[in-house]
Formats: C-alpha cells, sequence, structure tokens
C-alpha cells in the first residue's frame, strides 16, 4: 500500500504541477508587482510556491490513503479520477485558446483528461513517463523563485552619502495627478482667482513656471521621474528598488519623512514607516485573489468574462471591499500594468482622497530636525466625483462618452466630462488651501521650500485619446502646473522658459546647496537651462515630440476654447454650459404641456430627502429618457437649475446635467425634466423625482409606481455587483447588469433594504466587458453602475438588487463576502 500511494503521490504530483503550478508560475514571475501590492515578503513568496506545489497532490493523496482503509477498488477509481481531472485541466489550458464554445472547450478538455486516464491505466509506458517528469514540480519551484524577478522586491535603496547640507529648511512636496495648467488660467493667461484662490495665493508668493511639462504619459513612470530627475525607462517598476537615487535617499541622512506615495514605493522603508499587515494577512489576500486569477487562466473565454477583472488593479480581484472611508489608509499601494493609468490605479482611486489628503496634513508639524513632507494624491485625477464645495456627487464616478481612452466623436459628451474635471480642480484648490494654512499655523511655511506640481495632464477632444500622448493632444498632457516657492520668498513670479518635472529634485539639491552624488538629466531652476524641445514618453517606449512654440499655440488654443465654454471669474460659468441657457433661473410654466415621452431620474428617492448638511450633493442630476436626441431643462421645485441634451448609451436616450447646490432645499424636493423646443417652448417629461415613483418587492413580483407588475425570473437578465467601498456616511457599489442573451443592457437596476425601496439607477458607467451571446470579444459592450447609497437610506434591512429591463426583472448575483447588512 505504501509504495503504491507513494508512485501515486508522485504522479499527481507531476500533473498537479502542469495543472496549477506552472500556469500560476508563469504569470505571476512575470509580475512582481501582484506580491508587492500586499506587501509580500520573501518568505511569503516561498510558502506560497510550496504550497502551489506541494498542497493539491497531498488532498489527493490524503483521500486516496482513507479510501484505501475502506476499500482499495475505490481509492483504484479515485485516482484514476483525479489523474483524468488533473489532465483535463492541463488539456483545458491549451484548447481553451483555440475555440470559443464553452461545452465544446470543456467536452474536449474531459475527453482528453479521460482519454489520458485510460492510457495511465492501460499502458505502462504513461505511467513510467510521468514517473521520469518526477523532477519537474523542482524544476518549476526553483525557476520561479530564481529566474523570475519576485525576490527582487526585497532589495532596497540606501540613503545616499552626501556633505552636510548648507541649508536645512523643511520641504514641502506636493504631485498632484492628472492636471493640465490650463485648467487653473483665466482668459489672460493667469491664475483664475476667483475659481481657484489659493493657487491664485500661491503663484504670488511663489515662481510659476507657466511653460512647464513632463516627461511621460503616465504616473508610474512620470511620479519617479519627479522624484528622481531622471527620464524614465522603459521596464522599471515604480519601487525604490528600480529608482535607487531619489530625493529621498538623496536627503534621507539629514532629514527626517513624512511621506505619502499613492501608488509608488520610492521612499526605501528604513526612511519611511508603512503600515505592515501580518503574515497571515497577506497570505489570506494572496489565496483570495489566487482564486480568480487561476480562473482567468483556465476557464473556458465566456466562462472567464464573467470573473472579476484583474486588469484594474493588482488586488483586491475576488470582490472584497475597497477600504474603510472611517480612516485613512496611509499605507502605499503600488500598482503597475499595461492597461491605462485610469485603470491601473484603480483601487487606490476608489478611496475617498480626502480622508487621504486630511490624515498626511494633519501630521505636519515642526521636528526636531528638517524634513521632507511630501504627497502624491490622486486630485484632481478622475473618478471625478467632487464639487469645489467639498461634497460628494456619487451617481456617476466614471466618464461618460469614452470608448476605451478615446472620447466619442459628440462634443457635447466631452464637454460635460471637461465640467466634471474643472468641478474637481475646485475642490483640489480647497484642500491646497488647508494645506498652506496648516504650513502656516505650524510655522513652517515662511521657512520652507515648497513645491508644487502635477504628473501629467488630460485631454478634452472629440475623437481623440483623453490620456495617451498623441501629436494632437500633445499640449494638453504635456503641459503642468508647477510651482516653486524658496524659503523666505513672499513675492510671486512667471518664468515663461521651458521646464521639465525632472528639473525639481536637482533645483531642491541647489537650493539646499546639496551636491548630487548623481548625475541628473533635469536642470536646475536656479540656473541657465537649455532648451530642448518637449519630449513626452509613452509607456509602450515610443515617444511623441513637439516644439516648444507649437507647446503654447496648443495650450491657448485650449483655453480659448475652454473660456467660451465655461467663462472664468466665478463658478456660474461653470454650471450654465448646455443649450438654451436662457432659461436658467426662470420659473417653470404652470401649465407646461406633457410630451409623450417618460423620464427615469437615478436616485430618484432620494431627491424627497434632502439633507443639506450632508456630504453627500443631489446636484448631479442623472437618468434616461424613453425617446430622443432632447433638449432638456431640469426644474427644481419649479425653477430651472441646469440645461442639457441628451446622448445616446448602447441605444438608449440618457441625460446628465448639474444644478447648482443652491437650488436644493432641505427635505423633500421636486425634479422635473422638461423638453426645449423652438423658441424655448417647455413640454414637461413624464415622471420624475416629484412624481412619488417608486417600487414595490412582493415576493416574486415588482410593482412600480403605476401599479404595472414586473415578474422576477431567475437568469432572465444577468449580472453581478461585484465590489464595494465603505465612506463615512455612503456605501458604493459597483458591478454590471444586462441581458446577455439579446446583447442589450439592463433600463434600470433597483436597489431593496429587505422589502423596502431604496434606489434606481441606470448602467451608464464603464466598468467591464459584458460577454454578450453571439458577439466576438471586440463587440462586446464595456458598461456597468456604480452607486453611492446613503447609510441612512439603507437602514438595516438586507440589500438585494435586481435588473429590469422590458418588463422582466432579475436578481443580481453578488461577489463573494459582499455585506448584506444583515
Amino acid at each position: 500500500m505504501r509504495r503504491t500511494l507513494a508512485w501515486n503521490a508522485l504522479h499527481l504530483t507531476v500533473l498537479s504541477s502542469f495543472a496549477f503550478a506552472q500556469p500560476l508560475f508563469d504569470l505571476l514571475g512575470k509580475t512582481p508587482e501582484f506580491f508587492a501590492v500586499r506587501g509580500s515578503r520573501a518568505v511569503d513568496i516561498v510558502v506560497f510556491a510550496l504550497v502551489v506545489i506541494v498542497v493539491p497532490p497531498l488532498v489527493l493523496v490524503a483521500v486516496e490513503a482513507a479510501l484505501w482503509l475502506a476499500s482499495v477498488r475505490a481509492a483504484e477509481i479515485a485516482h484514476l479520477v483525479f489523474i483524468a481531472a488533473l489532465a483535463g485541466i492541463v488539456a483545458l489550458q491549451v484548447v481553451r485558446d483555440h475555440l470559443t464554445s464553452t461545452f465544446v472547450v470543456l467536452a474536449l478538455s474531459a475527453a482528453l483528461g479521460a482519454g489520458f486516464a485510460l492510457l495511465y491505466h492501460r499502458t505502462r509506458a504513461v505511467r513510467t513517463f510521468a514517473s521520469v517528469l518526477a523532477p519537474v514540480p523542482v524544476i518549476f519551484f526553483v525557476l520561479f523563485l530564481f529566474r523570475a524577478p519576485v525576490l527582487e522586491l526585497e532589495g532596497t535603496a540606501k540613503a545616499l552619502t552626501i556633505p552636510q547640507p548648507k541649508h536645512d529648511a523643511p520641504v514641502v512636496m506636493l504631485v498632484f495627478d492628472e492636471f493640465p495648467v490650463v485648467s487653473l488660467m483665466d482668459g489672460t493667461r493667469r491664475i483664475d482667482a476667483g475659481r481657484y484662490p489659493n493657487f491664485a495665493a500661491l503663484a504670488r508668493t511663489s515662481s510659476w513656471y507657466r511653460n512647464a511639462t513632463t516627461v511621460h504619459e503616465h504616473t508610474t513612470e512620470a511620479v519617479p521621474s519627479i522624484l528622481s530627475g531622471l527620464d524614465p525607462r522603459k521596464g522599471q517598476l515604480p519601487i525604490a528598488a528600480d529608482h535607487p537615487d531619489n530625493v529621498f535617499t538623496l536627503l534621507g541622512k539629514r532629514y527626517g519623512m513624512d511621506v505619502f506615495e499613492s501608488v509608488t514605493q520610492l521612499c526605501p522603508e528604513h526612511l519611511c514607516r508603512r503600515q505592515k499587515e501580518g503574515f497571515g494577512s497577506r497570505m489570506g489576500s494572496l489565496a483570495d485573489d489566487l482564486e480568480v486569477v487561476y480562473g482567468h487562466l483556465v476557464l473556458p473565454k465566456r466562462l472567464e468574462e464573467r470573473l472579476p477583472s484583474v486588469s484594474n488593479t493588482w488586488q483586491g480581484f475576488s470582490g472584497k471591499s475597497h477600504g474603510d472611508g472611517d480612516t485613512a489608509e496611509r499605507g502605499p499601494l503600488l500598482v503597475s500594468g499595461n492597461d491605462d493609468i485610469d485603470r491601473a490605479v484603480g483601487r487606490q482611486m476608489w478611496h475617498d482622497q480626502r480622508f487621504v489628503w486630511d490624515s498626511w496634513v494633519e501630521s505636519l508639524r515642526p521636528r526636531a530636525r528638517p524634513t521632507l513632507y511630501a504627497i502624491h494624491i490622486l486630485m484632481p485625477h478622475y473618478p471625478w466625483r467632487y464639487l469645489p464645495s467639498g461634497k460628494q456627487y456619487g451617481n456617476s464616478l466614471s466618464i461618460d462618452g469614452l470608448d476605451g481612452d478615446t472620447w466619442v466623436k459628440d462634443p457635447w459628451v466631452v464637454e460635460q466630462g471637461w465640467q466634471r474635471h474643472l468641478l474637481q480642480v475646485g475642490f483640489t484648490d480647497r484642500l491646497l488651501g488647508e494645506l498652506v494654512a496648516r504650513l502656516k499655523r505650524e510655522g513652517i511655511w515662511n521657512r520652507a521650500l515648497v513645491v508644487a506640481v502635477a504628473d501629467h495632464g488630460t485631454s478634452f477632444i472629440a475623437g481623440e485619446h483623453r490620456r495617451s500622448v498623441t501629436p494632437a493632444n500633445l499640449p494638453d498632457i504635456a503641459s503642468v502646473p508647477l510651482f516653486v516657492k524658496l524659503p523666505g520668498q513672499t513675492r510671486g513670479r512667471i518664468d515663461d522658459r521651458h521646464v521639465e518635472t525632472i528639473d525639481i529634485v536637482p533645483t531642491i539639491a541647489d537650493v539646499l546647496g546639496v551636491e548630487m552624488p548623481y548625475k541628473p538629466d533635469g536642470f536646475s531652476l536656479l540656473r541657465p537651462r537649455p532648451l530642448p524641445r518637449v519630449v513626452v514618453r509613452e509607456r509602450e517606449g515610443g515617444e511623441v515630440t513637439g516644439e516648444e512654440a507649437a507647446i503654447v499655440r496648443g495650450k491657448a488654443a485650449t483655453l480659448a476654447r475652454q473660456v467660451r465654454l465655461f467663462g472664468s471669474g466665478n463658478w456660474d460659468g461653470v454650471y450654465a454650459i448646455g443649450p438654451h441657457r436662457e432659461l436658467l433661473g426662470r420659473a417653470v410654466p404652470r401649465s407646461a404641456p406633457e410630451l409623450d415621452a417618460s423620464v427615469s431620474i437615478d436616485g430618484d428617492s432620494l431627491f424627497r430627502s434632502v439633507d443639506l448638511s450632508s456630504q453627500l450633493s443631489p446636484s448631479h442630476v442623472t437618468g434616461r429618457v424613453s425617446k430622443g436626441p432632447l433638449d432638456l431643462a431640469i426644474a427644481v421645485d419649479g425653477r430651472i437649475g441646469a440645461v442639457t441634451r441628451t446622448y445616446v448609451v448602447d441605444g438608449a436616450h440618457h441625460f446628465a446635467a448639474f444644478v447648482p447646490e443652491t437650488a436644493f432645499r432641505q427635505g423633500a424636493n421636486r425634479v422635473e425634466v422638461y423638453a426645449v423646443g423652438a423658441g424655448g417652448k417647455l413640454e414637461r417629461l413624464q415622471g420624475g423625482a416629484g412624481s412619488e415613483s417608486t417600487w414595490k418587492l412582493q415576493g416574486k413580483t415588482l410593482r412600480d409606481a403605476a401599479g404595472k407588475s414586473v415578474p422576477i425570473r431567475p437568469g432572465a437578465l444577468d449580472g453581478v455587483v461585484e465590489d464595494w467601498f465603505n465612506e463615512r456616511e455612503s456605501i458604493r457599489y459597483g458591478g454590471w447588469a444586462a441581458d446577455t442573451r439579446r446583447g442589450r443592457l439592463a433600463e434600470q437596476v433597483l436597489v431593496f433594504s429587505g422589502n423596502r425601496f431604496v434606489y434606481s439607477g441606470t448602467t451608464t458607467v464603464g466598468r467591464k466587458r459584458i460577454p454578450f451571446h453571439g458577439k466576438g470579444p471586440d463587440d462586446v459592450v464595456r458598461i456597468g453602475f456604480v452607486f453611492d447609497l446613503p447609510r441612512a437610506a439603507i437602514g438595516d434591512g438586507p440589500l438585494r438588487f435586481f435588473a429590469v429591463r422590458n418588463g422582466v426583472a432579475s436578481e443580481l448575483r453578488y461577489a463573494k463576502d459582499l455585506p448584506r447588512l444583515r
């Protein structure tokens, strides 16, 4: 028995290594970010590799041994079943890449597995071959640990040995994200003091380098260049081991560190203390995510598409909460991937940046030794969800009008994205004001060297890339704000030389009197600088270049468009965009005719109980109408607060508009939508947040406000609530819903707390590719939903989500561990 079990264990280990270890080792050996984001140590990686090699066959052999005690025949059958299953999994990894039918893939893989088991049972040569492969698990293990770069993550960077700085001024370094400098300007090319008073105040006491440009289009390459003064090089990870020469190691021998890095880890651990998870937590996180990663490696394509995406982040795939809004996370997050930065830093962007910022600002105080205070904050980077007041609007956390990274050709949708960006820049200005006030209270401001910069810009050109640099959008992506306040500086100046973000660290060294122990690619801003062409590098290794004069002309053109669309000087012009602006502020007629069309407003139930003291603002009004295209007017309590027009998503007519916060009152508000015809004629659409529209959940039926029954049929519609994020006053849920058989999106997603109706919303948020039957991978729709549900509205009942389309409803599936609030 022992001899037989030993041979069985050997053969199962070999097949298990091909089924489980090899695909996982091959992928993760090339992607050390998977381990870096959860702070994995060498011991974690070794344990992970051993578990993958040893545990699966060990479990199978244990089952065989238990069966052997009862029946030798049963043990032999079980062994052949295990052999067939493992061989089938190996076959599945090959077959899935060549066939599209899920049934055919599974059937063929099962047949191949069974055939291999039959040969194994009847042919001694196959068993001998399996024995000859005995070294394979060890080879896989050794190659994973020593040929792959995972153990490089244990490397660090030491503080550089430099002479004593001549000056010990505090250094304050702010790195904003996705922030074109034009967003700050008025029509005279100065800071718009009416909208951005704190940036204007900074400009009055610092040097504003108005023609500063970045050197890379993506955050995880652009930020390391800012922090090191070195040009980015392809293949580098945003970690200290790949960037040992940087501002932290430059000053580390002399300066203390108060640092928060959102998506990089350039400050070595011995200089910047980080929150660390225990071994159990790290391995638990690893195990949770490996379930999803392995599914992407072996499942048929159609089943794989139903899994949570692994391209958005390097952890949290399994549907775990993306954070807890009650406490600000100060621990760093490292991500790196081949997708746009919009997705590559996705997990960190779900955080309420207010908590991150507040936690860092509150830590600032004078220290016994000179200190570098530094933060990279993901502001005003999307998701655009903040108003200048600091309040959030939670019903649209993605970007309407994007197909991948490219704006659609409808200029109105692009203008609305630009509007949301500018509103978030207003909030970013508010954060800057809080920081400056803190530095002044603590007596740091006057003595400090202060640098404020952004990693890259963003662009708002219909039909063009929003984030990936091209010759057409180069002026918008390249041009970033850069302010430098020297110690004791009280008067501002504008410097129109072309400078680059890699000039910041050489400037810090120059101001402090530090001789740099490595040769930077940048130059001190205090000295004459060469006049190179503007060069912005791409992630794939290419670059886009332009003459400085062309960049200046391009910025001027963008600024002219911005002023024409949004005005300057106050926020009225930002809110007052859209057709028929002359209607804004007017009272709607009491007897406006009713149009033969209906409207569904997202979160309409929330307008009936507005809390003006809440951090959630009702300002962003979104929804869909039954026909279009239409020009629309949004009225709150009988007065028009916004004008807009519809846009098309999956054949349906949707709308979005910002109503000024001052238009709402405490408690119940009546929100109505009017179609605007020739001469400004108004026709009211049926429905709205004043129509007492609600839904009832009664057993296996939903009933709308008119009493119409909608049957709940499992499987009629598909979708899943994939993830969530806890905020102080709300819980944000995200997922997707569709009729995958007919290739159409759900019309609405309804949320109930127990049997009580809480929320209704539409699916217009880009999330993942929905696997529509009968469509190829390039035809499926990348769409979903994100709802911010106030805790007060949710109550104590378990949450249930239902998709509705064409008079039928289905309850959505739920990710593992999704909180049901029981």
